[in-house]
């Protein structure tokens, strides 16, 4: 006895794909996607230093074939400013933030989830700064 197996017509096929993708669309829509951008005050800025540097060596290789090179690096010893872990407060609650350049005023323009806030302090809050 041969086994009958029933195969979806391409309309069919197109209409589960297309109510698969909207099924998606429809999940991912329900939740918060919304921001805010607060003022956080500055309590204090703190320069991040690197105790060296990387140095590029290229050598060209040993058998002399045109656009052949040995590449390494070297550490040298050097004390480079990085940039700055400034620390922030906002509503009683404290989080750290880093940064190329030293703030200049008083406070941070940053730019949040809205659900992040309510959240307890014990919770990192990734944040990008508005300039």
């Amino acid at each position: 006895m041969l086994k009958k197996s029933t195969r979806l017509f391409p309309a069919q096929k197109i209409a589960t794909i297309v109510l698969l993708f909207f099924t998606l669309i429809g999940g991912a829509s329900a939740t918060n996607h919304t921001t805010e951008v607060i003022k956080a005050d500055v309590i204090g800025i703190e320069p991040i230093y690197m105790n060296y540097t990387l140095k590029k060596v290229a050598t060209p290789c040993d058998s002399g074939k045109p656009r052949c090179w040995n590449v390494s690096y070297q550490k040298e010893v050097a004390k480079v400013l990085k940039g700055y872990r400034v620390k922030l407060s906002y509503k009683n609650n404290t989080f750290t933030a880093r940064m190329l350049n030293e703030p200049t005023q008083d406070y941070l323009k940053i730019r949040v989830k809205s659900d992040l806030l309510v959240m307890p302090s014990t919770v990192a809050i990734n944040a990008a700064v508005v300039y």
